[in-house]
């Protein structure tokens, strides 16, 4: 009968498939996701951004004097003056329309693909598996104040909760992982955020490091960090999070 107890949960754990999260395995029963509710999550996720190569940036007009050099001064009159006005009001107009063309994101936004991957692994966690979700921005906000059971009405909760964020603020990384060390019972803490600490306690990458270091010192916590569409020269604090804190990191 032992044997055909072990046989039999051999073949039961074929049939299982491990829930991955942006390519990350999920192995932990107490875990919180920590998701970038920032406003450039509103970008494209498809714009991927990237280290500017030398000569991307923009050059100036050749009618453009140089700063050492002034103009020099020509005396209006009032028609000069009723003229500059209509070129102001028409460009102010022009310049709304440029702005609202510019903020237009192609494609799925950052947000909607962060969210979608959110939603979809706490659909696919097994049953009782602890969980809570961190959403930041310049404030943090916690779908609960320590991890819940998954349960088909928990489930409820944070689709509805993740489909209420908006993309706002700044970036409060370190608020955020705060938040989810305050659960001592978390051992795996996923990390995704698009940018560079803007906001927070801790804004520099090392003061962070060494806040997060003291934070789980005895703990052992896990932290896996994802780069979301972030930029090269952001991506050293997401890697030294996660190297640090017996994580890993994962570009996305």
């Amino acid at each position: 009968l032992k044997e055909f107890e072990i046989v039999r949960l051999k073949n039961d754990n074929k049939d299982k498939k491990t829930v991955t999260y942006h390519g990350l395995r999920v192995l932990s029963n107490k875990v919180t996701f920590v998701i970038d509710f920032s406003e450039s999550m509103r970008e494209s996720y498809q714009d991927a951004p990237g280290a500017k190569a030398p000569g991307n940036a923009k050059k100036s007009s050749k009618n453009t004097a140089p700063a050492h050099e002034t103009q020099p001064t020509r005396f209006k009159d009032k028609d000069d003056d009723d003229n500059d006005e209509k070129k102001r009001q028409k460009g102010k107009k022009k310049g709304k329309k440029k702005r609202k063309e510019l903020v237009q994101p192609t494609g799925p936004t950052k947000i909607s693909v962060a969210k979608a991957g959110l939603q979809s692994v706490v659909k696919r966690l097994a049953d009782d598996v602890l969980v809570n979700i961190v959403g930041f921005e310049t404030f943090v906000t916690p779908w609960r104040g320590e991890m819940q059971k998954l349960t088909p009405e928990t489930r409820s909760e944070i689709e509805a909760f993740i489909d209420k964020g908006r993309p706002n603020g700044m970036t409060n990384v370190f608020g955020s992982l705060e938040m989810a060390f305050k659960d001592s019972r978390v051992d795996t803490i996923y990390f995704l955020s698009d940018g560079a600490p803007t906001h927070g306690r801790h804004i520099k990458a090392d003061d962070i490091l060494k806040a997060i270091g003291n934070l789980n010192r005895y703990r052992k916590v896990r932290i896996n960090t994802i780069g979301f569409r972030l930029k090269a020269e952001d991506e050293k604090l997401m890697q030294d999070l996660a190297v640090q804190n017996y994580g890993i990191f994962i570009r996305r």
